[in-house]
C-alpha cells in the first residue's frame, strides 16, 4: 500500500520522498529499497512526531512539503497534483 501512495507522489511531480517507519519498519524498509529516503520514529507519537522525524532530510527550507498517510489505497497522482496546486 505504501509502494501505491509512493507511486501517486511521483505521478503528482514529487522529486525527494522521505517515509517514516515505526512497526514492522524492518519489512517496510525492505519493500522500499531505492525507492524513498527512510527514518525510523522509535516512538508512535502520532504524525506530527513523525514530521519531526523526517524534518532533517527535507534539505531546501523553501520546499513545499505534502504529508501522506501510508495506508490511503484510493489516493491518486492527479487527486494529489490537484491538490498541491491549490
Amino acid at each position: 500500500m505504501v509502494k501505491h501512495v509512493l507511486d501517486a507522489a511521483k505521478e503528482a511531480g514529487s522529486t525527494h520522498n522521505i517515509v517514516v517507519v515505526g512497526f514492522g519498519h524492518e519489512q517496510v524498509q525492505e519493500a522500499l529499497v531505492g525507492q524513498a529516503e527512510i527514518v525510523l520514529q522509535k516512538e508512535q507519537l502520532g504524525t506530527g512526531h513523525a514530521v519531526m522525524q523526517a524534518q532533517p532530510l527535507v534539505k531546501d527550507e523553501d520546499a513545499s512539503v505534502m504529508v501522506l498517510c501510508g495506508d490511503t489505497p484510493l489516493v491518486t497522482g492527479s487527486m494529489l497534483k490537484k491538490f498541491y496546486e491549490e
